[in-house]
C-alpha cells in the first residue's frame, strides 16, 4: 500500500529560460536559471552588489517557495473558513484528524487546478515531538483513494492507498484492507510497532493529501460510499503525558510574532502577477520564509545536492538574511533586500511559465519545477500515481473561449489505466488563472466518472465539444468554456500504464470549429 519516493524516468529536465525583469528599478534578463543555481553553488559571493542580491532572492524563493505555499495552504485549511466544508472549519487544532471535503470542486473554492473526480482531505502533521500514525479502513467496493504524503517542501515521500508501478517501486493496486502507517521524523531511531508500515520524513512539516474518487457524479450512492470510506482515515498523535498538542498557535509562531499572518497560494501569485499595489507585501513573503524554517531547514530542501554545493548555496542566501535561525524581522538578523528586489526576485521566481519540466513528486534538484508546480499545481501526484497533459490545438494557439473546440479521441484511445486497476481519467477546463469555470449546467470536466454524460460515436470514438454555449444537441459530451476568454485544459490519466508514464501515450489535440460573432 506504499510506494517511497523514487525518480521515475521518462520525464525530460529543461531549465532553460528566459526571464525579463524590469520592476521598481531593478532590470535584469536571465537566460537561464540553472546557469543562477550553478554559480550560487559553485562559491560564496563576497560582498554582492544590489543586482546580486536581486538574483540571490530570486533563487532564494525559487527554492524555499514550496514551503512558504505549504504552510500558507496550512494556514488557510486549519483557521480559515472552508466552502468545501464548512461545518468543519476553521479548525483549531492539527495532528488529530483530517479536514474532509463533503463535496467535489467547484468553482466557490479558493483552489488551483482541483480534479473533480475525488473528494479531497487534508491534515496536517507536527513530528516534533514524534512519529504519528495513520489508520485507513477497509475498501470493500475497491473504489479508488490514495494518501499523498508530501513534506515541507512538497515533495512525495509515499502513497498510502492505491499507486502504480514505477521503474523502482512495485506498487499496491486495488487496495482493499486497512491498514496503519507510521510516520516518523527525520533521523528517529525508535522501533516500529509490529504490523506497521513506516513512512520516514525529511522534514518536521507533513501535509497528507487524500484523494477519495466517486465514481459516479451523478449518484448519491457513489457520494455516499466515498464519504463513508474517507471518514476512516484516522490520525493519532504520539500520545504519552510529555505529548503537547501541537496548535495552529504553535505552528505559526513565527510568522504571528512578526505581527503577520501566512500569506496563502492565491496571495503570494497576486503579488507576483500584481506587484505594484502593495510591494511591501513582497518583503513580508520573504519574511515569512524565515519564519517557516525554523521546523524545516533550508538543508533538508536541497533535492540531494552535495554537501559542498548545498553549503555554498545557503551561505550566500545568507548574505541578504535568508537562512535558518533567521527571525524574518527587516533588520540585521531578518531580510536585508529592498523592497523593489523583492518584488523584482519573487515576480520573477513565480512567473508561470511550463518551460521547465521533471518528474512530478520527485523534483531532486530542479527546484524551478518545483516551485513551479506548487504554484500552479501544488501536491501534483507522482507519474505512478497520475499523469497530467495539457491540450491544446496543432499549432499550440492559446486556447480562447471565443471559439468552438472538439477533441476526439479514436476507438481504444482514451487515457490508458493499468489493466484490471480502477483507474480513471478526466478532462477539466479551468480559467486563465487556474479556477474551475462556472456555467449554469454545473459541468466542470468530462471524465470516467461522468458516465451519463458520455455518448461514444458509432465507430467507438468520443467526441467532445467545448463551447462556451451549450450545443443544440445538449449537454452530452460537452465541456464549458469561458465566454471570449482564455482557458486551459488538463487530463487527468489515474494509475497509468507504465508505457504512458514513460511518454507512451499522447492526448488528441483540439480542432477548433467556429469562431462566435
Amino acid at each position: 500500500m506504499l510506494s517511497q519516493k523514487s525518480l521515475s524516468l521518462g520525464f525530460s529536465v529543461i531549465s532553460f529560460f528566459t526571464i525579463a525583469s524590469t520592476n521598481f528599478g531593478v532590470n535584469r534578463v536571465l537566460a537561464d536559471n540553472s546557469r543562477l543555481f550553478n554559480e550560487l553553488e559553485s562559491r560564496v559571493i563576497t560582498n554582492p552588489t544590489e543586482e546580486q542580491k536581486q538574483q540571490i532572492a530570486e533563487a532564494a524563493f525559487i527554492y524555499a517557495y514550496p514551503l512558504v505555499a505549504e504552510k500558507g495552504k496550512e494556514y488557510q485549511d486549519l483557521a480559515q473558513q472552508n466552502p468545501v466544508n464548512p461545518e468543519g472549519s476553521p479548525l483549531a487544532i492539527v495532528n488529530s484528524q483530517f479536514n474532509l471535503n463533503s463535496r467535489l470542486s467547484t468553482p466557490t473554492d479558493p483552489f488551483f487546478g482541483p480534479n473533480v473526480d475525488t473528494l479531497y482531505g487534508n491534515a496536517y502533521l507536527n513530528l516534533s515531538q514524534g512519529p504519528v500514525t495513520v489508520t485507513v479502513p477497509a475498501n470493500p467496493n475497491n473504489d479508488f483513494y490514495s494518501i499523498d504524503v508530501l513534506n515541507a517542501y512538497v515533495d512525495t515521500l509515499g502513497y498510502i492507498g492505491d499507486v502504480g508501478p514505477s521503474v523502482t517501486t512495485p506498487g499496491s493496486l486495488n487496495v482493499t484492507a486497512p491498514g496503519s502507517y507510521y510516520i516518523t521524523p527525520p533521523g528517529w531511531r525508535g522501533i516500529v510497532p509490529k504490523g506497521y508500515t513506516q513512512i520516514k520524513s525529511d522534514t518536521n512539516s507533513i501535509w497528507l493529501l487524500s484523494r477519495t474518487y466517486v465514481t459516479n457524479q451523478a449518484s448519491q450512492d457513489s457520494l455516499a460510499y466515498a464519504l463513508n470510506l474517507q471518514s476512516g482515515y484516522t490520525i493519532t498523535g504520539p500520545g504519552g503525558s510529555g505529548y503537547t498538542q501541537p496548535t495552529v498557535e504553535s505552528e505559526f509562531a513565527g510568522v504571528f510574532a512578526l505581527g503577520q499572518i501566512p500569506l496563502t497560494p492565491r496571495q503570494l501569485a497576486d503579488i507576483a502577477t500584481t506587484p505594484t499595489d502593495d510591494p511591501a507585501t513582497a518583503l513580508v513573503a520573504f519574511q515569512q520564509l524565515n519564519a517557516d524554517l525554523s521546523d524545516n531547514p533550508l538543508s533538508v530542501g536541497g533535492g540531494g545536492l552535495s554537501r559542498a554545493k548545498l553549503k555554498n548555496l545557503i551561505a550566500n542566501f545568507a548574505l541578504i538574511g535568508i537562512g535558518d535561525g533567521k527571525t524574518g524581522r527587516p533588520s540585521s538578523s531578518g531580510p536585508t533586500i529592498t523592497q523593489a528586489q523583492a518584488v523584482a526576485a519573487l515576480q520573477a521566481a513565480l512567473r508561470d511559465t511550463s518551460a521547465s519540466s521533471g518528474t512530478l513528486g520527485s523534483f531532486g534538484t530542479n527546484y524551478l519545477y518545483r516551485t513551479q508546480t506548487a504554484r500552479v499545481g501544488i501536491a501534483a501526484n507522482t507519474p505512478q500515481e497520475s499523469i497530467y497533459f495539457t491540450p491544446s490545438t496543432s499549432d499550440g494557439t492559446p486556447l480562447d473561449g471565443s471559439k468552438t473546440y472538439t477533441i476526439t479521441f479514436p476507438a481504444g484511445g482514451l487515457p490508458p489505466s493499468l489493466p484490471g486497476t480502477n483507474g480513471f481519467w478526466s478532462l477539466t477546463a479551468y480559467d486563465a488563472r487556474g479556477f474551475l469555470i462556472p456555467n449554469p449546467d454545473n459541468i466542470y470536466s468530462v471524465a470516467t466518472n461522468t458516465p451519463n454524460n458520455l455518448v461514444y460515436n458509432a465507430d467507438g470514438s468520443l467526441t467532445i465539444t467545448l463551447s462556451a454555449t451549450k450545443p443544440a444537441s445538449g449537454t452530452a459530451n460537452w465541456l464549458p468554456i469561458p465566454a471570449g476568454s482564455p482557458f486551459r485544459l488538463t487530463g487527468r490519466d489515474y494509475l497509468p500504464t507504465e508505457a504512458a508514464q514513460n511518454g507512451g501515450y499522447t492526448f488528441p489535440n483540439l480542432i477548433p470549429v467556429s469562431t462566435d460573432k
